[in-house]
Order: structure tokens, then C-alpha cells, then sequence
């Protein structure tokens, strides 16, 4: 197991974290989820399949069990998280494959439940599961998004047929500042800063952001993994990080680039949209890292 692997582990081990891309997920940002109502599960499953007299395992990257309150009835749901840093062709199936391993371990338990080596009684019926695969790539996932993706047949008198295994995906490729704002903790200043690593422009606008000033230590340590930074940190205090200046350091040294499209257009919408927030010319002008006329002549049209 790499270090990326272990890192994404223990960074989404966290309930806040957890419960946090899970209310984004599933609620549109709203609090539905709260810490409290998660528990850690295991993540291995084994099956004896009796016929081919062989033993399947099968190990997921984390799984935890949500009770929510309706009423006061319990309602159960499994929740689990996959990591990718590289887009998977089998996905899809190997999603559907943990999932109905995790189901096969429910009948075989008679719809008991191991929770810190306790078994706790559950109303007979199986738990759902969802499983969100978190894609860490900076391009965009070009693998298959459900079942139907891997077929030839388009045939919908035939599909209707045939159940669509879909993939709960969020890469951060796809993300915007729409979906940015509805995240609570710090999994947005991860997913913020790897859409924008290799951005100048943007990361230059998320200087400005006082959230990137007190990082935790963990979210950088993650951030530094993925995109292979090597940045330089300001320790503040205890375990957070001001990761303005190795944004900073990493723009000098060349290793960010602006977009080179557009750019123009982008250094227009830019300056108008500091502007917006408050920014004088001068500041604009030193985060930008452009003409203090360009920006005037700019705020003047």
C-alpha cells in the first residue's frame, strides 16, 4: 500500500471530514449528517463460495455505519469511501462487487451487525450501501460512470432489462465553487486546491482567502502527496499551516503555470472579481503579478 493510500485512508477516517463529503454528496451541503452518527466498520469482506470451492476477500478503503433518527426510528445506511489517484476501467464492477460481497456478509451474519467486536440485532432486512470513489487525478475521468458505459448494445427494450450500476464519483476536475461552498471542513481547501494545482491564476486568488492561511498540518501533508509539491511551510501554531507562502514559492520557482488559453479574457475576469471582493488595485496588481495600469485601465472599462 502507498503512502497516498494510507494518507487518503487516515485523512477520511475523520467523522467531521466524513460526514462533511457525505451531507455534500447526498444533501446538497446541508447538516443532515452529524460525527456522532457515524461508526467505524470493518472493511474486509469474505465469501465461501461453495460451488468453485473457493474463498473471495475482499478489502475496501473505508466503510462506516450512519444511524439516522426519523421519529425516533433508527434508520441504518452504510456508507463507504473508495480512493483513486488514477482513473480505473473496472470501477464500476468493482464497486458492485464490494457492495454485494458487503450484502452477502449481512445475510450470512442473519442481519447481525459487528461493531467493536459487538454484535448488535438488526430488523431483518439488509442495510443499503453507498460508496463514494473519490478521484484524485487533475484531468478528467474518462472511465466508464455505470454499467451501461461498457456495453455495445443501445438497444433500450433490451437495457430496461439489465440493472445500471452507477458510480458515485466526485473528482475535483468536475467541481466549481458552487460545489466548493455547500463543504463545512477542511475537505474543501483539499479538493479547491487540487482542481486549481496547476492554475496560477486561481491559486493566486485563493491567497487572498483566510481559510488557507491555518491549514491543518494532515491537509497539507495530503495536499503535498498528491500533486508531488515539496513546498515549503510557515508553521502558525500547533498543527496548522499558512500555505499562502508555498503557493507563493511554488509560482516563482515556475512549478504552477497560468492557463495559457484564454488568458486575456481570464486576467480581465480575475481583476474584476478581486475587485468585487474588495481588493484594491495594488493588491490585485502584486497577487496577479501584472501592471498596476493594466489593472486600473482594466477596472475602468
Amino acid at each position: 500500500m502507498g503512502k497516498k493510500d494510507l494518507l487518503a485512508k487516515a485523512y477520511f477516517s475523520d467523522n467531521k471530514r466524513f460526514s462533511d463529503l457525505f451531507n455534500y454528496y447526498l444533501y446538497d451541503g446541508k447538516n443532515v449528517i452529524k460525527e456522532n452518527d457515524l461508526t467505524e466498520l470493518s472493511t474486509e469482506s469474505i465469501f465461501n463460495d461453495i460451488n468453485r470451492k473457493e474463498t473471495k476477500n475482499r478489502n475496501r478503503d473505508l466503510l462506516k455505519l450512519l444511524i439516522l433518527k426519523t421519529d425516533n426510528i433508527n434508520n441504518y445506511l452504510i456508507l463507504g469511501i473508495e480512493n483513486q489517484t488514477k482513473a480505473d476501467y473496472e470501477m464500476v464492477l468493482r464497486i458492485e462487487e464490494y457492495n454485494i460481497m458487503k450484502y452477502r456478509d449481512q445475510i450470512k451474519n442473519h442481519f447481525n451487525l459487528n461493531i467493536n467486536n459487538d454484535k448488535i440485532k438488526l430488523e431483518k432486512g439488509l442495510i443499503p450501501i453507498i460508496t463514494i470513489v473519490i478521484y484524485y487525478g487533475n484531468n478528467k475521468w474518462d472511465m466508464p460512470l455505470d454499467l451501461y458505459s461498457y456495453f455495445n448494445i443501445k438497444d433500450k427494450e433490451i437495457l430496461k432489462y439489465i440493472s445500471n450500476y452507477k458510480l458515485n464519483l466526485i473528482s475535483p476536475y468536475d467541481l466549481n465553487d458552487s460545489d466548493f461552498i455547500k463543504m463545512k471542513s477542511d475537505i474543501r481547501i483539499l479538493l479547491e486546491y487540487l482542481k486549481y494545482q496547476k492554475d496560477s491564476y486561481n491559486l493566486k486568488l485563493l491567497l487572498n482567502e483566510e481559510r488557507y492561511k491555518h491549514v491543518k498540518y494532515d491537509t497539507y501533508q495530503f495536499i503535498n502527496e498528491l500533486t508531488n509539491s515539496n513546498s515549503n511551510i510557515d508553521i502558525i501554531e500547533g498543527d496548522e499551516v499558512n500555505m499562502c507562502k508555498a503557493i507563493n514559492d511554488l509560482i516563482k520557482e515556475g512549478k504552477i503555470e497560468g492557463k495559457k488559453e484564454g488568458k486575456e479574457e481570464a486576467t480581465y475576469e480575475y481583476v474584476t472579481s478581486m475587485h468585487k471582493k474588495g481588493m484594491d488595485e495594488i493588491t490585485i496588481s502584486n497577487l496577479l503579478d501584472i501592471d498596476i495600469k493594466k489593472v486600473i485601465e482594466i477596472l475602468k472599462n
